[in-house]
Formats: structure tokens, sequence, C-alpha cells
């Protein structure tokens, strides 16, 4: 018995240590092949952007604010738009939770209200003429 509350345990912690990665994408009909996270770059506005891109999809991540931290967030933005064949996300916001969501979190034993967010646009880019060929 105690083995098995032990077990769950277990299992809740490593479930609240995780971000939640969901992606929106803005064209179904449009797949692209994965790229490797590592590779995917990160920039904080569409004027950072070398070059012609088309937006795919719109990536948001949410974690809980004690044990997820802002990189962390980052890093796995950066693998869902891998995944989904991004070449770079553009970065949009992390939010850490205000005071009166972190007091809720606390009074409902921890729901989830006090997570930190994030939100990003994952980006491929365009090829020229000559890189098709």
């Amino acid at each position: 018995m105690k083995f098995r509350l032990f077990l769950v345990l277990c299992v809740l912690v490593v479930a609240a240590a995780c971000v939640s990665t969901k992606a929106v994408m803005l064209d179904k009909t449009v797949k692209y092949p994965p790229v490797p996270w590592e590779e995917v770059k990160v920039f904080l506005s569409e004027k950072d952007v070398p070059g012609e891109f088309v937006k795919i999809a719109i990536i948001k991540a949410e974690g809980k604010e004690g044990v997820t931290t802002a990189e962390k967030m980052l890093e796995e933005m950066k693998k869902k738009a891998g995944a989904l064949g991004a070449d770079a996300i553009i970065l949009e916001e992390i939010k850490d939770p205000g005071d009166v969501e972190r007091m809720a979190d606390s009074i409902s034993g921890g729901l989830g209200l006090g997570s930190r967010k994030g939100r990003a646009i994952a980006i491929k880019f365009k090829t020229s003429k000559k890189e098709k060929k």
C-alpha cells in the first residue's frame, strides 16, 4: 500500500514538472519535415527575422511556476516547433502568474492557477528559387 502511494506521488511530481505545449496549425493542408529542435532559432519580433517566412503555427506552453523555468518553456516550444517543421519561433511572451493567480493556486491546493505561460509563432523560412533546384 505504501509503495502504491509512493508511486502515485512520484507520477504526480513528474507530471507537475512538465511543460505542456499545444500547437494550432494555421494551414492544416501543408506539412513540413521535422527540424531538430536544437536548430530552431528564436526571434523576439518579426523585424528580427532575416528574409521572408511563412507563419505555420501558434504554439502555447504552460507549466507550474514553482517547477518550470522560462528556459525549459522555451526549450519545449522549440521542440514543438521543430516537430512541426519550423525553422524558428517568434517568441511573443513568457508570462509568470500574478499575485492573484498565485494566491488562488495556493488556496486551491495547486490546481494550476499559478502557471507560467508562453506563446510563440512557429515560422518556416521561404527558400529562394536558386535553392529549390
